[in-house]
């Protein structure tokens, strides 16, 4: 019989299969043809300006069209792992691992995970909106005893409530580089965050310092506000 934490388990994973088809679709209908047009636009017309004839102006259209095609394919092939179901199970497990729990506990918060599914005061769903994110869809979901972030940076981020001493809510500052073909373009952003301090600092050698030991990070306050006053109502009851 399949356990609860176990139907967890698939669940994440429907969950990161239906983001992967999202980008797989969009890929393959608008940005490959759009890339695939552009380069043969522009290297047939390079040619027709150089003064070349039709014939030829018409084969380097069509050697653009097929260089635009293989470096998008390229690109959705790099896509393929990092959107895998395999992943998000993998990061999961690594969580619950660094958390030590034991089976009971195992299912207990894939019982508590089921339980609140899709619920409006249990589950805020998002998409992230800043740099090098390209919308990706996120959620937290606070349960009597866990708080959960997935689609960020890490893709799982799993906290254990009866852990934590306190949670706090703190602002970083944080640059990005994007790199063109000619221009390097770099943005400074602020990330809003849920600062979590565990009860065992002195332990993990952390204790005195303003850092917190985990944290979920957010590119809207507004986001980041309404995640924290849901993990903040589980925390305190």
């Amino acid at each position: 019989m399949e356990s609860n934490y176990e139907k967890w388990l698939q669940q994440e994973k429907r969950w990161m299969g239906i983001y992967r088809k999202k980008v797989l679709k969009k890929t393959l209908l608008v940005t490959l043809p759009i890339t695939a047009i552009v380069l043969g636009v522009l290297f047939g017309g390079a040619t027709l300006l150089n003064g070349a004839p039709m014939q030829e102006a018409l084969e380097v259209f069509a050697a653009g069209v097929f260089l635009g095609i293989f470096a998008v394919g390229c690109f959705a092939l790099c896509l393929l792992p990092g959107t895998s179901g395999g992943r998000m199970t993998r990061g999961i497990g690594k969580a619950v691992k660094s958390m030590k729990l034991q089976d009971a506990e195992k299912e207990q918060l894939g019982k508590e995970m089921l339980e609140v599914s899709g619920k409006a005061d249990s589950q805020l769903d998002f998409e992230m909106v800043g740099p090098k994110t390209n919308h990706t869809p996120a959620s937290v979901i606070v349960t009597e005893h866990f708080a959960y972030m997935r689609g960020g940076s890490p893709l799982v981020n799993l906290v254990r409530l009866s852990d934590i001493e306190h949670i706090e809510t703190r602002e970083e500052s944080h640059t990005a580089t994007q790199r063109g073909a000619k221009v390097k373009t770099i943005y400074h952003y602020t990330l809003h965050c849920i600062g979590f301090y565990y009860r065992n600092r002195a332990e993990l050698g952390t204790e005195g310092s303003e850092l917190p030991d985990q944290s979920m990070g957010f590119f809207s306050a507004e986001i980041r506000d309404r995640a924290y006053q849901m993990i903040q109502k589980a925390f305190e009851q």
